[in-house]
């Protein structure tokens, strides 16, 4: 084993899927995976910070906000969305804003790279078959990876209810900067207008546009982070275990992971949410305070 690495077995067992339980809450997504997956931060801001907590014992946001890699908005908006990323259901619906090609979803989501989307597109032209019907057979993307991501795609394009809080009204609510109030008046004016949000925002004086640009640009990243979420978790669940039957069954599942032999790693039965401090609860998954 080399002196800076450690290899860490995380066995889980008994992963119950019920209809009532509907993949809710099986884990709670870690504050630091969000924000490298949402391109909020790089990996190595990251595992610097982590460093850094485990000698200060300090929240993983304020450090990187105090590092200068992470401003306080994004902090904000980040901490609002934590818990709609803790099961496969709710990632999902997070799906908000304009919809994009199957294509494009992979390449964001880091699934499959831009060689091998133009070598799926050149067998799509020869065959005839749909785009992710290629990418399975060529073994480039797993049949449950690409329900989620279809199944993601739908809720994008309007064909599925979208959570609340990764609309663009809600993010600058949550980040400060627009008040409660203020987001309430601007729905109402547009049942009438049919105007965007941001639009109606602007010509109401509650905002700037740089603060709508903003917004938007937090939105995207945080919908990346979703997508991230929901392809990861599809391989276990699969999308049907966002709706899965009565009937219950168990998995084991055995994970390995690569991490710096100084970032603590324990296993507990409640996962910490961001915001709260080092102290452990249970969970399936590692300790990471932010």
């Amino acid at each position: 084993m080399e002196e800076d690495q450690l290899i860490t077995e995380v066995i889980i067992l008994s992963v119950q899927k019920n209809k009532r339980r509907s993949g809710r809450r099986l884990t709670r997504r870690l504050s630091g995976k969000i924000l490298v997956d949402g391109d909020f931060i790089p990996p190595r801001d990251l595992e610097a910070a982590m460093k850094s907590q485990k000698e200060t014992n300090e929240k993983l946001g304020e450090i990187l906000v105090r590092m200068g890699t992470l401003n306080p908005m994004e902090l904000k908006a980040v901490r609002s969305v934590q818990r709609d990323l803790s099961s496969l259901e709710s990632s999902l619906k997070a799906a908000a804003g304009i919809r994009e090609r199957l294509g494009q979803l992979l390449l964001k989501a880091v699934r499959i790279t831009s060689d091998q989307l133009d070598i799926a597109l050149r067998e799509q032209r020869d065959s005839g078959e749909p785009l992710g019907e290629v990418l399975v057979r060529l073994g480039l993307l797993s049949k449950n990876e690409l329900r989620a991501v279809l199944t993601f795609q739908r809720h994008q394009g309007g064909e599925g209810p979208v959570l609340e809080r990764f609309r663009l009204g809600e993010i600058l609510v949550a980040t400060e900067q627009i008040s409660r109030r203020q987001l309430k008046d601007i729905i109402a004016r547009q049942k009438i207008s049919q105007k965007k949000i941001g639009e109606l925002l602007v010509e109401a004086g509650y905002a700037q546009p740089r603060k709508i640009d903003c917004g938007l640009k937090l939105q995207k990243k945080l919908v990346t982070a979703a997508l991230f979420a929901a392809l990861s978790m599809a391989n276990i669940l699969g999308v049907g275990g966002a709706h899965a039957g009565s009937s219950s069954t168990s998995a084991k599942i055995n994970v390995s992971a690569r991490v710096l032999e100084r970032t603590s790693m324990r296993i507990l039965n409640q996962a910490q949410e961001m915001g709260t401090g080092s102290t452990s609860h249970s969970s399936g998954e590692a300790s990471q305070s932010t």
